[in-house]
């Protein structure tokens, strides 16, 4: 605003000089003109650039444990499809990493600022969820189906041994969810899985 209303006293300044034949007035004039000018295009210069940096925030992309054996998958992945200098790393050890970033993703890991399990976590929620609860009653979901949501999942890790099993469109029968890291599953929790 500033700049435009010098633009315009300038302008009514270069009239009244064109009409009184002040050439070394007119000159100078035109010459501010031209510098007002410029730096109103440096300005907006300035602004499409600070657009850009705004665009190039970083989405953070949220591991539960990623330090441990999800960056190694992740890693893998991001290797085999970008330019290795496109990929930063802050790196605790040669095989854990605490962060990545690659491109505007920015890959962390939750476990670094809530160090339990996530089923610790998922146990240790308020029983009671009153505003997850509200937002998704409005959404048309129960209590029942929040709860279900909301509680840690299983997961038939020795089952999943191709990417085919991920074409599956029925759930895997219960005795699969056996898994040499974790053990057995209850009913309950395949009953609970079976409703999600």
């Amino acid at each position: 605003d500033r700049l435009e209303k010098k633009i315009w006293v300038i302008n009514e300044k270069l009239k009244n000089s064109a009409k009184d034949g002040n050439s070394d007035e007119h000159k100078s004039l035109v010459t501010l003109i031209l510098k007002t000018t410029k730096e109103i295009e440096n300005l907006e210069s300035m602004d499409d650039k600070l657009r850009i940096e705004a665009w190039k925030t970083p989405i953070p992309v949220i591991f539960h444990n990623f330090r441990g054996y999800d960056s190694h998958l992740v890693c893998e992945s991001v290797g085999q499809s970008v330019n290795a200098h496109q990929i930063r790393v802050v790196a605790e050890t040669f095989e854990r990493y605490k962060t990545m970033k690659v491109g505007q993703l920015k890959y962390i890991d939750s476990q670094q600022f809530m160090n339990t399990s996530l089923a610790k976590l998922a146990e240790n929620l308020d029983t009671n969820k009153p505003i997850t609860k509200n937002h998704f009653k409005d959404l048309g979901y129960t209590d029942e189906h929040v709860d279900l949501i909301t509680r840690k999942g299983v997961y038939p890790y020795d089952y999943i041994d191709s990417h085919d099993r991920f074409l599956e469109t029925e759930l895997p029968p219960f005795h699969e969810f056996h898994s040499t890291l974790k053990g057995k599953i209850t009913q309950e929790d395949y009953e609970c899985l079976d409703g999600v």
